[in-house]
């Protein structure tokens, strides 16, 4: 490889590497103050779509009964969610996690 090719090889793996600091740090570090204030937001509605698998992180899209708004979240429990399922979670507002405070079938 010659070395322009290498100069060029590190400049773009240099800037794979700051966007994906972006992507994975920034929300993290926004969601720290939403923490210590209490400030979460709450989402009830329906799943759209399943979240069955291995492990207790489940990733799903609820369609919020107020205004129709798709919400993507994460929250850990144990059994599997499926499409349908009444689903209100408590999430941080950047980086989406929360934890479910209540499921109806």
């Amino acid at each position: 490889m010659s070395d322009t090719e290498d100069f060029f090889l590190k400049i773009g793996i240099g800037i794979f590497f700051v966007i994906m600091f972006f992507k994975m740090f920034i929300p993290a570090i926004l969601d720290i103050p939403c923490y210590f204030k209490n400030d979460f937001k709450i989402v009830s509605g329906y799943a759209r779509n399943n979240a069955n698998g291995k492990g207790n992180i489940r990733c799903v899209t609820i369609i919020n009964e107020k205004d129709k708004e798709e919400i993507y979240v994460e929250f850990s429990f144990s059994d599997g969610i499926n499409e349908g399922d009444y689903l209100k979670v408590k999430y941080l507002p950047h980086t989406k996690y929360g934890i479910l405070l209540k499921k109806r079938d």
